[in-house]
């Protein structure tokens, strides 16, 4: 595949199945599941929509390394 001078590469973002929100934590802007993971999310992401036992669908993409909750919507 050829790259066009100047074109941008796009992160890549994976969503992750439902899964329910064991906690929330404003102040770290993280979300614990159900399963003990704790997840980082972009200041973007507004956790007040959410409370603990909500099921979500989350998307992820890597920042500085590191892979990062940007974007959260409910699971029907």
């Amino acid at each position: 595949m050829e790259m066009k001078r100047g074109a941008q590469m796009t992160p890549r973002a994976a969503a992750l199945a439902a899964t329910t929100i064991k906690s929330l934590d404003s102040a770290a802007h993280t979300v614990t599941l159900d399963t003990g993971k704790v997840c980082h999310c972009d200041k973007t992401v507004d956790l007040a929509k959410f409370k603990a036992g909500d099921k979500v669908h989350m998307t992820f993409a890597e920042k500085n390394g590191k892979s990062e909750c940007c974007a959260m919507t409910r699971a029907a």
